[in-house]
Protein backbone atom coordinates (compact mmCIF):
# COMPACT_ATOMS: atom_id res chain seq x y z
CA UNK A 1 0.00 0.00 0.00
CA UNK A 2 1.56 3.95 -1.18
CA UNK A 3 1.23 5.61 1.73
CA UNK A 4 0.97 9.61 0.78
CA UNK A 5 2.47 12.29 2.55
CA UNK A 6 0.21 15.06 3.58
CA UNK A 7 2.49 18.58 2.28
CA UNK A 8 1.25 22.04 4.21
CA UNK A 9 1.41 23.88 0.51
CA UNK A 10 0.39 27.08 1.86
CA UNK A 11 3.09 27.04 4.41
CA UNK A 12 5.63 26.46 1.58
CA UNK A 13 4.21 29.31 -0.22
CA UNK A 14 4.33 31.62 2.47
CA UNK A 15 7.90 30.40 3.00
CA UNK A 16 8.83 30.76 -0.61
CA UNK A 17 6.99 34.72 -0.38
CA UNK A 18 9.30 35.81 2.67
CA UNK A 19 12.79 34.94 1.19
CA UNK A 20 11.71 36.35 -2.18
CA UNK A 21 10.76 39.91 -0.28
CA UNK A 22 13.89 39.17 1.56
CA UNK A 23 16.31 39.37 -1.51
CA UNK A 24 13.86 42.27 -2.91
CA UNK A 25 14.43 44.09 0.54
CA UNK A 26 18.21 43.56 0.03
CA UNK A 27 18.76 44.50 -2.88
CA UNK A 28 16.87 47.96 -2.37
CA UNK A 29 19.04 48.70 0.83
CA UNK A 30 22.09 47.90 -1.44
CA UNK A 31 20.70 50.20 -4.64
CA UNK A 32 19.86 52.66 -1.94
CA UNK A 33 23.49 52.38 0.37
CA UNK A 34 24.89 52.78 -3.53
CA UNK A 35 23.47 55.45 -4.37
CA UNK A 36 24.18 57.32 -0.96
CA UNK A 37 27.93 56.54 -1.65
CA UNK A 38 28.18 57.73 -4.43
CA UNK A 39 26.08 61.19 -3.74
CA UNK A 40 28.46 61.71 -0.54
CA UNK A 41 31.67 61.09 -3.38
CA UNK A 42 30.42 63.80 -4.95
CA UNK A 43 29.54 65.98 -1.94
CA UNK A 44 33.21 65.77 -0.95
CA UNK A 45 34.27 68.27 -3.19
CA UNK A 46 35.25 71.14 -2.18
CA UNK A 47 33.71 74.14 -4.28
CA UNK A 48 35.39 77.13 -5.11
CA UNK A 49 34.55 80.82 -3.36
CA UNK A 50 37.30 82.92 -4.68
CA UNK A 51 39.76 83.28 -6.93
CA UNK A 52 42.18 83.36 -8.66
CA UNK A 53 44.23 86.33 -6.36
CA UNK A 54 47.96 86.18 -8.01
CA UNK A 55 50.58 86.99 -5.09
CA UNK A 56 52.42 89.63 -6.76
CA UNK A 57 55.97 88.39 -4.78
CA UNK A 58 55.67 85.11 -6.25
CA UNK A 59 53.58 84.93 -9.00
CA UNK A 60 51.23 82.11 -7.67
CA UNK A 61 47.63 81.76 -8.35
CA UNK A 62 45.33 81.11 -4.98
CA UNK A 63 42.07 80.03 -4.59
CA UNK A 64 40.01 80.35 -1.62
CA UNK A 65 37.43 77.35 -1.28
CA UNK A 66 34.22 76.29 0.80
CA UNK A 67 34.50 75.07 4.36
CA UNK A 68 35.56 71.14 4.00
CA UNK A 69 37.79 68.01 5.66
CA UNK A 70 41.43 68.56 4.62
CA UNK A 71 41.23 65.88 2.52
CA UNK A 72 38.78 66.89 -0.13
CA UNK A 73 40.11 70.17 -0.13
CA UNK A 74 43.74 69.02 -0.39
CA UNK A 75 41.68 66.72 -3.31
CA UNK A 76 40.28 69.72 -4.76
CA UNK A 77 43.58 71.62 -4.94
CA UNK A 78 45.08 68.87 -7.08
CA UNK A 79 42.04 68.88 -9.25
CA UNK A 80 43.14 72.60 -10.15
CA UNK A 81 46.56 71.85 -10.25
CA UNK A 82 47.91 72.96 -6.88
CA UNK A 83 48.39 71.73 -3.41
CA UNK A 84 46.83 73.47 -0.29
CA UNK A 85 49.09 76.71 0.70
CA UNK A 86 52.58 75.76 1.43
CA UNK A 87 53.47 78.28 3.07
CA UNK A 88 57.42 79.62 2.64
CA UNK A 89 58.52 82.92 4.51
CA UNK A 90 56.84 85.57 6.44
CA UNK A 91 55.51 87.73 3.67
CA UNK A 92 53.65 85.02 2.05
CA UNK A 93 51.85 84.33 5.40
CA UNK A 94 51.03 87.52 5.59
CA UNK A 95 49.68 87.46 2.39
CA UNK A 96 47.27 84.76 2.73
CA UNK A 97 46.51 85.81 5.90
CA UNK A 98 45.25 89.19 5.16
CA UNK A 99 43.81 88.20 1.48
CA UNK A 100 41.50 85.17 3.05
CA UNK A 101 41.42 85.13 6.63
CA UNK A 102 38.75 87.17 6.76
CA UNK A 103 37.54 87.15 3.13
CA UNK A 104 33.98 88.63 2.80
CA UNK A 105 33.51 89.52 6.40
CA UNK A 106 33.80 86.15 7.72
CA UNK A 107 36.44 84.88 9.82
CA UNK A 108 37.79 81.53 8.05
CA UNK A 109 40.16 79.31 9.77
CA UNK A 110 42.12 77.87 6.51
CA UNK A 111 43.87 74.99 5.72
CA UNK A 112 47.67 74.63 4.26
CA UNK A 113 49.33 72.36 2.30
CA UNK A 114 51.25 70.68 5.33
CA UNK A 115 50.83 67.39 6.98
CA UNK A 116 52.32 65.08 9.40
CA UNK A 117 54.79 62.50 7.61
CA UNK A 118 54.16 60.05 10.19
CA UNK A 119 52.12 59.53 13.05
CA UNK A 120 53.37 61.84 15.67
CA UNK A 121 56.08 62.74 13.23
CA UNK A 122 57.62 65.97 11.65
CA UNK A 123 55.21 68.14 9.49
CA UNK A 124 56.03 68.30 5.62
CA UNK A 125 54.82 70.05 2.60
CA UNK A 126 52.40 68.17 0.14
CA UNK A 127 55.10 68.37 -2.15
CA UNK A 128 57.46 66.33 -0.06
CA UNK A 129 59.97 69.11 1.44
CA UNK A 130 60.77 69.91 4.77
CA UNK A 131 59.67 73.08 6.67
CA UNK A 132 61.75 76.30 6.25
CA UNK A 133 59.14 78.08 7.64
CA UNK A 134 56.32 77.95 10.13
CA UNK A 135 54.27 80.07 12.42
CA UNK A 136 52.88 77.79 14.77
CA UNK A 137 50.79 79.05 17.41
CA UNK A 138 51.70 79.44 21.37
CA UNK A 139 51.88 75.49 22.53
CA UNK A 140 51.35 74.36 18.97
CA UNK A 141 52.48 71.81 17.41
CA UNK A 142 51.12 69.32 20.26
CA UNK A 143 48.79 66.42 18.00
CA UNK A 144 46.28 66.85 20.46
CA UNK A 145 44.66 63.01 21.15
CA UNK A 146 47.31 61.98 18.91
CA UNK A 147 45.27 62.24 15.62
CA UNK A 148 46.40 65.93 14.61
CA UNK A 149 48.16 65.17 11.25
CA UNK A 150 46.91 68.63 9.14
CA UNK A 151 47.91 72.37 9.72
CA UNK A 152 45.73 75.10 9.63
CA UNK A 153 45.55 79.24 9.77
CA UNK A 154 43.58 80.36 12.98
CA UNK A 155 41.36 83.33 12.87
CA UNK A 156 39.16 82.32 15.37
CA UNK A 157 39.53 80.15 18.54
CA UNK A 158 40.44 80.58 22.01
CA UNK A 159 42.69 83.63 21.94
CA UNK A 160 42.49 86.63 19.83
CA UNK A 161 46.37 86.48 19.93
CA UNK A 162 47.24 83.43 17.97
CA UNK A 163 45.08 85.01 14.93
CA UNK A 164 47.05 84.40 12.21
CA UNK A 165 49.44 81.36 13.38
CA UNK A 166 49.17 77.74 13.16
CA UNK A 167 47.76 75.17 14.59
CA UNK A 168 48.21 71.24 14.21
CA UNK A 169 44.18 69.61 13.31
CA UNK A 170 42.54 66.63 12.83
CA UNK A 171 41.73 66.27 9.39
CA UNK A 172 37.60 66.16 9.91
CA UNK A 173 37.42 69.64 10.91
CA UNK A 174 35.78 71.63 8.25
CA UNK A 175 37.91 74.87 7.01
CA UNK A 176 38.25 76.92 4.10
CA UNK A 177 41.29 75.90 1.96
CA UNK A 178 43.60 78.11 0.53
CA UNK A 179 44.47 76.70 -2.66
CA UNK A 180 47.99 77.69 -4.43
CA UNK A 181 48.77 76.65 -8.23
CA UNK A 182 52.31 78.11 -9.18
CA UNK A 183 53.02 80.43 -11.55
CA UNK A 184 54.11 80.01 -15.23
CA UNK A 185 57.81 80.68 -13.88
CA UNK A 186 58.06 77.87 -11.86
CA UNK A 187 56.94 75.36 -14.82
Amino acid sequence: MVKFVERNVPSQINLINSISNYSIMKTTFAIYGATILIAAAFQMRAEIIAGPFTNPANGHDYYLLAPNNWTASEAEAETLGGTLAIIRNGAEQEWVFSKFGDFGGTNRNLWLGFHREAQNGRFISMLGEKMDYSNWGPGQPDNGGGQESCVDIWTTGWNDTNKGCWNDCVDWTMNNGVVEIPGKSDD
